[in-house]
């Protein structure tokens, strides 16, 4: 018969306590959202200028302002992400007018637009940091 006196030779582990779960959430979100935001914004270039081209027109079409592209989008991007971004994009006013100014490259505009893109990434990434820590 196992012995079941000694946590450390018993089959099941018991389970962290509340507070140490909360602490180590509060440590990732802490971490990654003050890597995120406390950067000062710069414009993107290159690909990304292409990226946020497709980002916003996901949000149009999701705006039903235009229709889906073709080919469609997940034949050369994997749209999981570009799919986020649009629909956060069609949920914000401010970051779809972001978007479309920097598919632009020579436009001027303010990058204000990309703030809930950036904390939203920043939880998914804290979440991520904080899952595999207790995995």
């Amino acid at each position: 018969m196992p012995d079941t006196s000694n946590p450390a030779t018993s089959d099941t582990a018991a389970a962290p306590p509340r507070g140490h779960i909360l602490m180590a959430l509060a440590v990732c979100l802490s971490v990654v959202l003050f890597q995120t935001l406390w950067p000062e914004f710069r414009r993107p270039v290159a690909d990304a200028a292409a990226y946020a081209a497709i980002d916003a027109g996901i949000a149009d079409a999701v705006l039903g302002r235009t229709p889906l592209g073709t080919p469609a989008f997940g034949m050369y991007f994997a749209p999981l992400y570009h799919g986020l971004v649009g629909f956060l994009a069609a949920a914000d006013a401010n970051l779809l007018k972001t978007l479309h100014c920097v598919k632009n490259l020579k436009a001027q505009c303010s990058l204000d637009g990309l703030t809930v893109l950036f904390i939203v990434q920043g939880i998914l990434a804290a979440l991520t940091a904080f899952f595999l820590f207790m995995a």
